[in-house]
C-alpha cells in the first residue's frame, strides 16, 4: 500500500539521500574506508524500512525501534565479519532516523508558547527512547550470545 502511495521514485532518491548522508557523516567521524559503504548502504535500507514502517502505522514509535533494531543487528554482524567495533556502522547508521524535525518543532512551540509543545515533544521523545532501547536490546543479546557461545566452546 506504501509503494502505491507514495511512489518507488520517491523511496529510491530518499534511499540515495540518506546513502550520501551517511557516507558524508562516516568520513567526519572518521570511520575506515572499508566499513563506509557498509553502514551507508545499513542506514538507507535502515530509513527504507522505517518509511514503510511508519507509513502504515499512526504511531511511528515501533518504525524507530524495528528499523534502529535491524540497524544494530547488521552492524554487529558486520563488525564481526569486519573484525571492528559494531559503532563504526551503527552511528553513521542511525543519523537518518534520528528525528530532528521533531526536536525543531518542539522548541519552535516551545519558544512560540504554543500549546502543542507537549505533543511534538513526547512523541519526539517516544522515539529517541525506542532508538535507544533498540541500541540496548542488541548490544545486550550480543553479550549474551557471545557468553552463550563461549562457555560452549570453552566445555568441548
Amino acid at each position: 500500500m506504501f509503494l502505491i502511495k507514495k511512489g518507488v521514485n520517491i523511496l529510491i532518491r530518499e534511499f540515495f539521500i540518506c546513502v550520501v548522508a551517511v557516507i558524508f557523516t562516516a568520513i567526519l567521524f572518521r570511520a575506515p574506508m572499508r566499513g563506509i559503504l557498509l553502514s551507508s548502504l545499513l542506514g538507507g535500507v535502515g530509513y527504507i524500512l522505517f518509511k514503510i514502517l511508519s507509513s502504515d502505522s499512526k504511531s511511528p514509535i515501533i518504525a524507530y525501534f524495528t528499523a534502529t533494531f535491524f540497524i544494530t543487528v547488521f552492524s554487529e554482524i558486520f563488525a564481526r565479519l569486519l573484525k571492528m567495533p559494531a559503532t563504526i556502522f551503527t552511528v553513521p547508521a542511525i543519523i537518518p532516523l534520528v528525528p530532528g524535525i521533531g526536536l525543531y518543532r518542539t522548541m519552535l512551540n516551545l519558544v512560540q508558547n504554543n500549546g502543542r509543545a507537549s505533543e511534538s515533544g513526547s512523541i519526539t521523545i517516544l522515539a529517541i527512547v525506542s532508538i535507544a532501547m533498540a541500541m540496548v536490546m542488541t548490544s545486550l543479546l550480543t553479550k549474551i550470545i557471545n557468553t552463550l557461545v563461549n562457555t560452549s566452546y570453552k566445555k568441548l
